[in-house]
């Protein structure tokens, strides 16, 4: 998602959020851990006594079975496994709860795209000189040569169109033709721009349901462990 975001000036907004939207449906295929983390044991030494402790309880060191009472002069200077666990713990909490706080800053942001993205996908009401000549562009398929080089306008495709017949020159030449050219094209946009703004607004729903996932996550860490 993040290399998404460095090309979105770059790309359209519909294969933006093609690509979010496809990135989401990969997303929701991972399983999410919602349980507070585990912490891995097995680089501790072995045949250590274990002790569980709560966040706020005091820490009492345990006897291990392998300490030996033969020679009392020799001083041993240990750390009990319970303060090792408990600052393991810590660590990897507060890495988390780091972690979270970036991730929750990035979906802030994909909200915000998402918001100007609907902002920008607005359906076709009038049929104004910049909305005729991307008409006649998508009816040549953006091939220039359509037009003979020039602007994409109904005048210069008929100028360079090739005709059959007078008969097919007088009906493609037409009023009526040239109506029907934009509003075929209406149509079509239209519909791609309901597509996408449905798109856009569920991408921008699961965004905001994934932050507000993230918010509780934060507030748990932080009631019980921080």
């Amino acid at each position: 998602m993040r290399s998404l975001d460095d090309i979105s000036s770059l790309i359209p907004e519909g294969t933006y959020l093609e690509m979010a939207n496809n990135l989401k449906k990969v997303h929701e295929t991972i399983p999410k851990d919602t349980d507070p983390p585990m912490l891995d044991l097995r680089s501790l030494p072995i045949n250590v006594p274990f002790q569980v402790v709560q966040p706020g309880m005091a820490v009492h060191r345990l006897q291990n079975d392998e300490d030996s009472d033969d020679d009392e002069d020799e001083v041993v200077h240990r750390v009990p496994t319970t303060v090792i666990i408990e600052t393991d713990m810590r660590s990897e909490i507060r890495t988390e709860f780091h972690q979270n706080n970036i991730i929750i800053e990035r979906l802030k942001a994909d909200i915000k795209i998402a918001e100007r993205s609907l902002r920008l996908l607005k359906p076709i009401i009038n049929l104004t000189p910049k909305i005729k000549e991307a008409a006649i562009m998508d009816f040549c398929d953006g091939d220039p040569e359509c037009v003979g080089g020039g602007e994409w306008t109904f005048d210069n495709l008929n100028v360079a169109t090739m005709w059959s017949s007078e008969e097919e020159r007088r009906e493609c030449t037409s009023k009526m033709y040239e109506r029907t050219l934009y509003n075929n094209y209406k149509i079509k946009e239209n519909r791609r721009i309901s597509r996408l703004t449905i798109e856009a607004r569920e991408l921008k729903r699961n965004l905001e349901i994934e932050l507000e996932d993230y918010k509780d996550r934060q507030a748990y860490l932080t009631r019980t462990y921080l």
